[in-house]
């Protein structure tokens, strides 16, 4: 029996509180022995042991507590995009295969759906938000197409030339299935004489004198190896904190839902992801049907002081909270509005504070190292994989990669709480376009200096650095305040002028 998506103003869509487990994903994870070690069951694992086999290191073993992709893998939407904020590591994921050639069983599982992806501008500024991505996506020969309204309604089947003022078309863009990429990453490693062992949680790491890596301690006994990786996702933090290492991810409740497919207005594979920044929602195609999720205005972050080991291919068990639409109606309003729920997913995904991957080459290079993803890791843990195997291999990472660095988060984010709303609100803005200038919001007045409140007296508009806050600029004869969401009404273009 299915739900109605009911619409409500100010409200993309209302899902009343609900519980529905989807069915179970079982398979293998990842760790590792002898020559190289890996702990916990993913995308990102399962690349990195894939393209060590590639490479013709075999003397791998991936260690998982649950099984294969039971963390959040198996309820991720599966959007694959090629853009990034960064176009170093955009031209780094054009150089890879997205996925690997799915053969024999799984490749109904894991076909890389590659329909484009569509981002309507419903209003004039979503195109500006649209533009700086394109702009460096071009930079290194990519880039989208900024698309008339008349071409880009007739990319998505349910939007008409008058609703839109234009839109951004990438061609190659598209979805998978987490779980079918994951087997079959995992099933190719598997041939190519990778071990795996699934039900063995890390329990500690032996360091010798000088730093190296010497044993892996789990729940089943000890491993001798020389590298250890951790790929724990949304545990990386735990296990990080077993060998002193500070990873501050932090789980954050993340929700969509699939729908059954509408008599008469069944979605064809190829249909477009529709990636709308105003709207703070995606879509795309599940089925014939719609998947659809957003990202929360107020996000829920869980387990800040650590997920509980047991929590293996589980979801909440309610949808505690609806997610306000700030634009209004859209297009698609009334399509969904004759949709019938069929699943409601409502689960944990590990961000980190600026919601960015990282890689922490820790003691000796590569020989413990800890890697995290967030949104869109599907692509992007296949590239990773690639990059943290030709380091182990080869010395080096064959890209830059230094802006990865986990060193960029200092001191202050051993404070779970601090780097708990530093990584909500990177969440709630992950649609957003932020300008240089842009103040943090959350987790403020954290390090104030004795002078603080003298500065804020005389009109000092504070900002913040590293957890400090500190002074940006004077606004004499007027009370200090401390800048944030405000700075949203500044200026040409809502940027910042200071």
């Amino acid at each position: 029996m299915g739900w109605r998506i009911k619409l409500a103003n100010n409200y993309l869509f209302y899902l009343p509180s609900s519980i529905f487990y989807p069915h179970q994903i079982t398979g293998v994870l990842d760790a590792k022995s002898s020559a190289s070690g890996h702990h916990r069951r993913g995308i990102t694992g399962c690349s990195i042991a894939y393209h060590l086999a590639k490479m013709g290191w075999t003397d791998v073993l991936l260690l998982d507590k649950g099984d294969l992709t039971s963390g959040s893998t198996w309820h991720a939407a599966g959007l694959v995009t090629q853009f990034h904020t960064s176009p170093t590591l955009m031209r780094d994921h054009l150089q890879r295969q997205p996925v690997p050639p799915i053969t024999g069983r799984n490749r109904p599982y894991g076909r890389l759906a590659r329909g484009g992806q569509l981002a309507p501008g419903l209003q004039p500024r979503p195109l500006q938000i649209l533009a700086a991505p394109n702009r460096a996506g071009q930079s290194v020969g990519h880039g989208g197409r900024n698309d008339l309204a008349r071409r880009s309604a007739a990319y998505f089947p349910y939007m008409s030339e008058a609703d839109l003022y234009g839109a951004l078309y990438i061609r190659g863009d598209g979805h998978l299935e987490p779980s079918g990429v994951t087997l079959e990453l995992a099933r190719q490693a598997k041939q190519m004489g990778v071990a795996m062992q699934t039900g063995v949680r890390v329990t500690g790491f032996e360091f010798g004198p000088t730093g190296e890596v010497r044993q892996v301690h789990t729940d089943h006994g000890s491993i001798t190896t020389e590298i250890v990786v951790n790929a724990a996702g949304m545990w990386g933090r735990q296990v990080g904190a077993m060998a002193g290492v500070n990873l501050p991810i932090t789980p954050l409740v993340h929700q969509h839902l699939t729908t059954k497919p509408i008599p008469g207005h069944e979605l064809p594979p190829d249909t477009p992801v529709l990636r709308d920044p105003y709207h703070l929602f995606y879509l795309r195609e599940e089925v014939r049907g719609f998947l659809i999720g957003g990202f929360e205005v107020q996000p829920q972050a869980w387990a800040v002081d650590g997920v509980p080991w047991d929590f293996t291919q589980k979801l909440f068990p309610r949808l505690g909270f609806v997610r306000p639409d700030y634009g209004g109606s859209h297009p698609a309003d009334s399509l969904l509005a004759q949709a019938e729920l069929m699943h409601l997913v409502n689960g944990p995904e590990g961000i980190t504070p600026t919601a960015a991957r990282w890689w922490d080459p820790y003691r000796a290079g590569p020989a413990f190292c800890s890697l995290r993803l967030v949104a869109h890791r599907l692509w992007r843990g296949r590239a990773l994989g690639d990059i943290v195997a030709q380091w182990i291999v080869n010395g080096e990472p064959g890209s830059n990669v230094s802006e990865l660095n986990v060193r960029r988060f200092g001191p202050i984010y051993e404070d779970r709480t601090y780097a708990a709303e530093r990584a909500r609100e990177s969440y709630k803005y992950y649609y957003e376009l932020r300008y240089p200038h842009d103040e943090n919001e959350w987790a403020r007045e954290r390090r104030l200096s004795p002078l603080d409140g003298r500065l804020l007296k005389l009109g000092g508009v504070f900002g913040e650095k590293n957890g400090w806050e500190r002074v940006n600029y004077f606004e004499p004869g007027r009370t200090g305040r401390r800048a944030g969401a405000e700075q949203k009404k500044w200026g040409l273009g809502q940027t910042a002028l200071f």
